[in-house]
């Protein structure tokens, strides 16, 4: 694979072309996000900010800056549970709890920090075929448990 740096959205980590080169590190995210686009008539636009990413398969060395400081245990009724799969949801990659060991469907954010204790069991949504664990690729459309809505793209986590 040549060297390369692109730009594109940041759910494109979760689609079937690009999820298994994310799972096995040879693509990721670059060192930041875009703020401002040139529009072609000369404006800028921050529309497309927090949506858009740099992804590369450059050796880029980030320290993870997210702190844990949520506990699971303190309110498990802040972590709802998925309909017949057992895994919590976790709506902002901040809220992940320190003392939690199950599955954790969390935001695609966490693709910016990689926490080095979790690891990637698969995604939920474009990458369905190319989940790293057989439970997970059984999986049909994820709702939460009691509201009936649909999730948004999670990837899905466990401490290592």
């Amino acid at each position: 694979m040549k060297d390369f740096v692109l730009l594109g959205n940041k759910l494109a980590a979760t689609t079937e072309a690009i999820w298994p080169h994310v799972i096995t590190g040879e693509v990721h995210y670059g060192y930041t996000s875009p703020k401002e686009f040139l529009l072609p008539n000369g404006e800028k636009t921050k529309k497309l900010q927090g949506q858009t990413r740099w992804y590369t398969n450059l050796p880029v060395k980030k320290e993870c800056t997210l702190k844990l400081t949520k506990s699971y245990y303190a309110d498990p009724t802040k972590y709802p549970k998925y309909e017949g799969f057992d895994a919590i949801e976790v709506s902002r990659v901040k809220d992940i709890p320190y003392d939690y060991e199950g599955v954790m469907g969390v935001p695609v954010g966490f693709l910016d920090h990689l926490h080095p204790d979790f690891r990637i069991l698969g995604a939920s949504n474009g990458a369905r075929g190319q989940l790293t664990d057989i439970f997970l690729a059984h999986q049909q459309d994820l709702h939460f448990n009691g509201n009936g809505r649909d999730s948004y793209t999670r990837i899905f986590i466990k401490r290592k």
